[in-house]
This record gives C-alpha cells, structure tokens and sequence, in this order.
C-alpha cells in the first residue's frame, strides 16, 4: 500500500520509512489517519524527532504542538507554541510555509531533505517526512513531521506527489 505519486527514497533514514508505514497502516481506506490512531507506545523511538503542528484555516495558520527533544537539540531551539516560520528569513519563510501548505490543502505527505542554514544548527543535513493528519477524514488539522540527521554525502531533495483535484 502507498499514497499515488509519492515514494519514499530508497536511501532515507530506515525510521523514516517506518513511519510512513505505520501511517499507512493507520490510515485504512481514509485518506490520512487521525492523530487518536497515532500510538506512541507503537513507535517510541521516533517521538525524540517527531513535532506536530496544529493547523487552522486562520491565521497563524501552522503553530508547533510539540517540539521533540531531539528536534530541540538539532535546531537548537524550542518551538512549542510558535508560529512556524518565526525568525526565518522572508525567503525560508516562505518555502518552509509552502510544505506545509501543501500538505494542509491536499492532505499529502512530503518529503525533503535539505541542510540547516544557521550556524548555531551546525548547518547539519536533515530530512524530513511530514505527514498529513485528520480527525474529520477530509479536512488536515494538524502535520506530524519525523526530523532526522542525515549521513554525510547524501544531497538535497524534496519530494511530493502532484496536487489532488
């Protein structure tokens, strides 16, 4: 089972595939699954680098519920209960709302892989898996996002399947 359009590298973070699966599996025939179905007893090692951000059709629009402790060391920052985007340069801002506009409005998962553009993160390579999440079975209210270090030599990528009509 996958999503249409959308595969995950072959040489991502084997955590990252398995959230991807598991989400798969939770979703049964809807089209993304809520977060009651997501279990941390299920994936425990993964909740370190997991954040979930509430997502509303008003402004601010994607705010940080939970900000993983590994993703607090990587990115050197808490962000729980920001805006995402806060202290971002106007043109990072808006690639970084981008993703997760496109996952809000087609209830698609993308997945990047991209290197850290700040100092204080080392500008260490990440990659990223964020998923779409309903608890009405249409409508996304909130994006689970895996961050994970990534091996030298690999390079940046971004992937997302086409927009739905």
């Amino acid at each position: 089972m996958s999503i249409p359009g959308f595969e995950i590298p072959e040489d991502c973070d084997p955590r990252t595939l398995q959230l991807y699966q598991y989400c798969l599996k939770k979703k049964n025939n809807r089209i993304c699954p809520s977060r009651t179905d997501i279990d941390q007893l299920d994936i425990p090692r993964l909740f370190p680098n997991m954040t979930l951000i509430n997502v509303s059709p008003e402004p601010p629009r994607f705010v940080f519920r939970l900000v993983g402790t590994q993703v607090v060391w990587m990115f050197k920052d808490d962000a729980t209960g920001q805006e995402v985007g806060v202290g971002l340069k106007p043109s990072e801002r808006n690639e970084v709302i981008g993703r997760h506009a496109f996952v809000a409005d087609n209830c698609c998962p993308v997945f990047h892989r991209r290197q850290l553009q700040r100092e204080k993160n080392d500008y260490t390579m990440v990659e990223r898996l964020m998923l779409p999440l309903s608890s009405n079975g249409s409508d996304v209210d909130m994006i689970m996002v895996l961050v994970m270090r990534v091996a030298e030599g690999l390079s940046e990528i971004q992937i997302s399947p086409s927009e739905r009509g």
